[in-house]
């Protein structure tokens, strides 16, 4: 408030307003009035009308000056074509008329829309009578990425079905990526009659995986029954309703002989660069010509860069045996024709040795896209099996007893954790060991923690490098590291 033996001027907290209030016996004029709100700062909104009526209505506030406010933004939103429920992992289950469950598949064709984003708007700046700009709160921007099996529409804001599949749809923050995956059904139980099952895409099983099968999908797999003695390797998530007994199951990265050869084809683009650069210092110096290409570049290799050889045998000793799983692995097959093509004899000339450079860069990066795949499992129950999982692994039922499992996200067992051993970044366990004992181990990295509403004695816990092995019963408590670095257990309650 700014007070004058003639005039009062409020200003408001928001500063928005300015209200003038002119005494009785003031002798004041309209340029007296604009000068005084100058001097306070006051430059914006003012109203020359609001001070005349002032000066003729005394004793009595009116507003001189007035800011705009500022009007906030619309967020983006989106507009889903197929039910969002359609677009997750899970399947469908309905009851028929006849009380059996039914299992509904999801499904779409070429050219069906998927998701459609209906742009925001960013909202209207304000000011105040003091001039300051009041912009309105940035707003999130969703972003669509249209993955394999889908195209993005010419203005960008839908996202449309390339081939008729499973659609699916991950969503990182404000980032929505969607994809159409070929599924394949196999309906009925799986068994080793009908051998070994691999796919580039979706696998959908309607009965059980008995023993001695194997299933491999580069996308996800989804059981509607029980595994039992098999082995199931999904690149994408697996989901399995029922119960898992003496299996390996994993979700992630496909194989993880692509994960292996990944720094090897690094090394070998390195030392292919520094190879190029000595080949050009002799071509410059007329020194190419003498002898065919591939007999030069061989000697030179074994003279000056004896780690190549070494790094293509490396190469080429991790990819033998893998010539039949290949059939069924795109990125595997392309790994063996890049071993054929680093070979010295292959290249005519320096042009077919740059030629094996790019396929050796281009395989680099499909490599590391392939070793960041994020891959879940869910399931409902686990008993003598190893499961290992890129993400997250859910165990939602009764819970795992004597199982391995490790999974480089979070680790949830809703039910009971006897025996065995869970690694992940966090832990969550209802209740873990037993009354008689059974030793558990849990273990997260040293930023992790771990979960559990029970324990029982024998139950390890080991956060970091440090171990903590309870001998008792324990209730609702959480497992991290403490101040000296040392696991400690905080309660829960």
């Amino acid at each position: 408030m700014a007070q004058d033996n003639q005039w009062t001027l409020t200003i408001s907290q928001n500063a928005m307003l300015a209200a003038l209030s002119v005494n009785h016996e003031a002798v004041v004029e309209a340029g007296h009035i604009l000068d005084a709100l100058t001097k306070a700062g006051i430059c914006y909104g003012i109203r020359e009308t609001a001070i005349e009526q002032a000066l003729a209505q005394r004793n009595k506030p009116l507003t001189v000056a007035k800011g705009t406010p500022m009007i906030p933004g619309i967020a983006d939103s989106l507009t889903f074509h197929v039910p969002e429920s359609l677009l997750s992992e899970e399947i469908a289950f309905t009851i028929r008329e006849d009380m059996h469950r039914s299992s509904e598949i999801p499904s779409v064709k070429a050219g069906d829309k998927l998701v459609t984003r209906i742009p925001g708007n960013p909202g209207v700046a304000g000011k105040d009578i003091f001039g300051k700009l009041l912009k309105p709160p940035a707003l999130p921007q969703i972003q669509l990425r249209a993955m394999n099996g889908t195209v993005l529409s010419e203005d960008g804001h839908t996202v449309l079905a390339a081939i008729s599949g499973r659609p699916h749809l991950r969503q990182e923050r404000n980032v929505f990526r969607l994809q159409v995956m070929p599924t394949f059904i196999h309906r009925g139980d799986l068994t080793i009659e009908a051998g070994h099952l691999s796919f580039q895409g979706d696998i959908t099983i309607t009965g059980c995986v008995l023993e001695n099968v194997s299933v491999l999908a580069s996308g996800s797999v989804d059981i509607l029954g029980n595994v039992i003695e098999a082995r199931i390797n999904a690149a994408q998530t697996l989901l399995i309703r029922g119960n898992a007994i003496a299996c390996h199951l994993s979700a992630g990265a496909t194989l993880p002989v692509l994960t292996e050869i990944c720094p090897i084809v690094t090394e070998i683009i390195l030392e292919l660069a520094s190879f190029s650069a000595v080949l050009e210092q002799l071509d410059n110096r007329g020194q190419l010509s003498a002898l065919p290409f591939p007999t030069i570049a061989a000697q030179l290799l074994s003279i000056k860069f004896p780690r190549y050889g070494e790094l293509h045998q490396q190469l080429s000793e991790l990819l033998r045996g893998h010539e039949r799983t290949a059939e069924k692995n795109t990125a595997l097959t392309e790994a063996l024709i890049l071993a054929e093509s680093l070979q010295p004899q292959s290249w005519a000339d320096r042009q077919h040795l740059q030629d094996a450079v790019s396929r050796a860069l281009e395989m680099r990066n499909k490599l590391d896209k392939a070793a960041k795949q994020r891959g879940d499992i869910f399931l409902s129950y686990a008993l003598n099996s190893n499961l290992s999982a890129t993400g997250k692994i859910v165990i939602r039922g009764q819970g795992c007893i004597h199982s391995n499992l490790a999974a480089g996200q979070g680790v949830q067992i809703q039910g009971r954790l006897r025996g065995g051993t869970v690694r992940g970044e966090t832990i969550y366990v209802r209740e873990a060991g037993s009354e008689a004992g059974a030793v558990t181990t849990l273990q997260v990295s040293s930023k992790g923690w771990i979960d559990v509403d029970k324990a029982f004695e024998n139950t390890i816990f080991i956060v970091g490098k440090s171990i903590l092995k309870i001998g008792g019963t324990v209730g609702r408590s959480r497992f991290a590291i403490g101040e000296e670095g040392h696991t400690v257990m905080f309660s829960r309650h």
